[in-house]
């Protein structure tokens, strides 16, 4: 793809993945400045191969979480771009999706309810864990975490309490 051959929509799209990606600037005036035009490219040719907007919006949000959770910009690799594709692929593959504004209101819906998410799940922030883990993320958020193991401390409690019971009834017994 040469300059040329970019049109007024491409190049919109450009601007967009370059500013969620910061590889530009504002200038004084107020105007974007493209400053790696290559880099520009290859990222378009990656968010069409992706899924374009979406791909896009879906990112933001992870990335917007992960900043907010850590005070960072999240790690993004080709595992990431690879495990969002999956995550996105399943939420279109609901009943309840219809459109690309449904996938990403669904992948939204998954951060804001964080609080929700199981222990374990909470700390497996990658967007591979989260891909990993979205069946148990996705039921901790419809019915609430799951109830943590007893402890040994617990167990060997219980097991002094159930002793004593039995004790109680043979010595009521006799």
């Amino acid at each position: 793809m040469k300059k040329k051959d970019i049109d007024w929509c491409e190049l919109q799209e450009i601007c967009a993945i370059m500013i969620n990606n910061e590889v530009d600037y504002i200038d004084e005036d107020g105007m974007l400045v493209l400053t790696n035009f290559k880099l520009a490219i290859k990222l378009l040719k990656q968010n069409k191969e992706s899924g374009g907007v979406l791909f896009v919006a879906c990112m933001k949000i992870y990335n917007d979480f992960i900043f907010e959770k850590i005070g960072v910009r999240a790690k993004i690799d080709a595992l990431a771009g690879k495990s969002l594709k999956e995550i996105i692929a399943y939420l279109k593959s609901l009943d309840k999706i219809k459109e690309d504004a449904d996938v990403i209101k669904a992948f939204q819906f998954i951060f804001v309810h964080y609080d929700k998410w199981g222990t374990y799940e909470k700390t497996q922030t990658k967007l591979n864990q989260i891909n990993y883990n979205l069946q148990n993320i996705l039921n901790s958020i419809r019915n609430g975490t799951k109830l943590t193991a007893k402890t040994d401390r617990e167990k060997r409690r219980d097991s002094i309490d159930e002793i004593q019971q039995r004790a109680i009834k043979l010595l009521e017994s006799d």
